[in-house]
């Protein structure tokens, strides 16, 4: 075996070192390629299905609403026909605000919309549920628009769920998920007030007015106890 001069170690050695700063380069290059290509590309993946799975709670809160609203509908209204798609065209509706570019009378003009669009879904309403008093008949328009809400919610979760994932937009879906669990929130709260319209329970304010009653009722038991007592004694 021949003897390796200090030249040729010098030499072999540099080479070993410059293949080794050209590996750490190239594996820092491929780090950073499949950290912004594939790693953006796997963070969307866990976006979308975690935007897939709220928007199936979101689709069984709206299903129970409408079910829900269904069946009070049938037992309050008493309708002589099946009440169903009338309830799906309500909550199909929607309104179109006028146009803002000129700001004068805009208020005057959205006013009269809602007010018209009130009335209109009133009279549905009355329609749909024809066995149904006054005061029930508020309350089952209450419960419709409870229903309206989550699945408006639910179509336009659902149509920028679509839309981001279509065109692959990173700042679509992202946005979405960041507010994805405030929206689930809110349709859980529709849901909840959409059970309390069902079953004729006061909801935020009217609650102040129902304890008052049953305080002055409570209190007249009282009154007309202690009444009852001085004219027996008299």
């Amino acid at each position: 075996m021949l003897p390796i001069s200090l030249h040729e170690n010098d030499l072999l050695g540099g080479l070993l070192g410059n293949l080794g700063t050209i590996s750490q380069l190239l594996f820092t290059v491929l780090f950073i390629a499949l950290f912004f290509g594939f790693g953006q590309k796997l963070q969307m993946r866990q976006f979308l299905w975690e935007i897939d799975k709220g928007l199936r709670r979101l689709d069984m809160f709206r299903n129970s609403a409408k079910d829900l609203t269904l069946k009070t509908v049938k037992e309050i209204g008493k309708p002589s026909t099946d009440p169903g798609p009338q309830i799906n065209v309500l909550m199909e509706q929607f309104l179109i605000s006028p146009v803002d570019m000129d700001p004068a009378g805009i208020v005057g003009k959205i006013d009269h919309l809602l007010d018209v669009r009130d009335a209109k879904f009133k009279e549905d309403v009355r329609r749909i549920a024809p066995g149904a008093d006054s005061s029930q008949v508020m309350n089952l328009e209450n419960l419709v628009e409870a229903s309206w809400a989550l699945n408006t919610i639910y179509r336009i979760i659902r149509h920028f769920y679509l839309m981001g994932k279509k065109t692959n937009s990173i700042f679509i879906i992202i946005q979405l998920q960041a507010l994805l669990p405030l929206i689930i929130q809110e349709a859980e709260a529709y849901l909840g007030a959409a059970k309390a319209f069902a079953e004729g329970q006061p909801i935020g304010d009217g609650i102040g007015p129902l304890v008052a009653s049953r305080l002055m009722k409570a209190e007249g038991r009282e009154g007309c106890g202690g009444c009852g007592d001085d004219d027996g004694g008299s």
